[in-house]
């Protein structure tokens, strides 16, 4: 008797709920505090999340990035770095890409360093970072971009201490990032009520020694000199 009870109650909270699951993009602010290089991996420690990039393109364009942006801040009219973290399906690894986007008046650079710029594009044309005219004209502003992409999220367990070692003199701002999450609602149709939870997933947690740790390289040349 008492195993009939339990099956028909077993019964009655199946029928009573239902479970949908739901991915959807949030928001978050972000800024790098900090980065460097193991190997052929950029690590990147953020104010939110910690990340790695595997490859010597992600490693050159992060750095060329840098220096663009140590040389030519000041002249920026636009800026827009952005980070997706993207998870097509509920079981996937986040996947994170980096986009760098910047505008620059022609009116701020003089004819000599905007050919010299271009020339630098010449020569980087295999490399994951441009700078460009939207329509050729010499009138028209100059843009840079770069992507960085393949990336994972990951925790550093001595992150204090790389920060220490690695940390930028003033933070690099994230203009928008971006995370998508997939979340399961469990509906009590008696009731009404809806329970959420994030689906996650554990992150890698990774020791890193200071001593392999080496400091992001600066490639681009200033222009003008």
């Amino acid at each position: 008797m008492l195993s009939k009870i339990l099956l028909l109650s077993s019964v009655f909270l199946t029928a009573c709920t239902s479970t949908q699951e739901n991915k959807f993009q949030r928001s978050y602010d972000e800024q790098i505090l900090a980065a460097g290089i193991i190997g052929d991996k950029l690590v990147v420690l953020g104010k939110t999340y910690d990340y790695e990039l595997e490859g010597q393109d992600n490693i050159a364009a992060f750095s060329t990035i840098l220096s663009f942006e140590k040389n030519y801040h000041k002249r920026l009219s636009d800026r827009y770095p952005e980070i997706e973290i993207e998870k097509e399906h509920k079981n996937d690894k986040p996947a994170v890409s980096f986009i760098y986007r910047v505008v620059m008046p022609a009116n701020k650079l003089s004819k000599k360093e905007q050919q010299q710029l271009l020339a630098v594009d010449k020569i980087r044309n295999e490399a994951p970072f441009r700078i460009g005219r939207e329509n050729n004209e010499p009138s028209d502003a100059l843009y840079a971009w770069a992507l960085l992409d393949g990336g994972r999220v990951i925790s550093v367990s001595n992150r204090n201490e790389l920060i220490q070692k690695l940390k930028f003199s003033q933070p690099f701002n994230i203009a928008k990032a971006n995370q998508e999450v997939w979340i399961t609602q469990t509906r009590q149709t008696n009731s009404g009520k809806v329970l959420e939870a994030v689906v996650t997933e554990p992150l890698s947690i990774i020791f890193l020694p200071i001593a392999l740790i080496g400091q992001i390289p600066l490639l681009l040349l200033s222009v003008g000199n």
